[in-house]
């Protein structure tokens, strides 16, 4: 069994080394239209990545990150964000007039994160609640 390490998305195309992370790999664009076209889908949304937004759009509008944590960990000043699909709508991504859009962001800012930072700077987690 292989491991599982982080693939990220990359603005160029190709297929490289994820120096950012020290492990793992990168994909550009044309990767993710190789994948999307192969596969016959129109959009791919990930997740595990922090966005400062809670969410990113990538290649040409064809690869979503969403990230739902904000202020991860308490270091970050990100935003958290979730998507609604519109089934009825269609499957296009309306950034401009959310309004109308087919697939809907909300972003939020806040959120209970149940973590305190010890006395070493690491954190601990409690999830008793």
């Amino acid at each position: 069994m292989r491991g599982s390490y982080p693939i990220d998305p990359y603005p160029y195309d190709g297929y490289r080394y994820n120096s950012a992370r020290g492990c793992g790999s990168r994909f550009g664009p044309n990767i993710t239209a190789h994948f999307l076209n192969k596969n016959k889908l129109n959009m791919i949304v990930r997740s595990h990545e922090v966005c400062e937004k809670g969410y990113d759009v990538m290649h040409d509008n064809r690869l979503m990150t969403l990230f739902s944590a904000p202020h991860y960990c308490n270091r970050e000043m990100n935003l958290g964000a979730i998507l609604k699909i519109d089934s009825h709508r269609g499957n296009e991504l309306n950034e401009t007039n959310k309004d109308e859009a087919l697939m809907k962001i909300t972003q939020f800012n806040s959120t209970h994160y149940p973590c305190y930072e010890q006395k070493d700077g690491d954190y601990d987690y409690d999830y008793d609640y």
